[in-house]
């Protein structure tokens, strides 16, 4: 069974979830603000439960902001 801890996503699917450019999602990941990815020769993954740790610990986050309006996290 698939479990959502186990599931790998791409860059796609991280910038749809995410909500912002490529640009900005590196430089967050730069920042520590945003999971690193796992390279596997030239590709990169993330783990789809980091990325849904981040969202939760943003939605958490006091302040006008949505994750809608905000997800990049800045």
């Amino acid at each position: 069974m698939n479990d959502m801890k186990d599931q790998l996503l791409r860059i796609g699917e991280v910038l749809a979830i995410a909500k912002c450019s490529r640009a900005t999602l590196y430089r967050r990941i730069g920042e520590r603000k945003f999971p690193r990815q796992i390279k596997n020769g030239a590709s990169a993954y993330w783990k789809a439960s980091a990325v849904q740790q981040w969202l939760d610990a943003l939605g958490q986050q006091p302040g006008p902001e949505s994750v809608a309006t905000e997800a990049c996290g800045s």
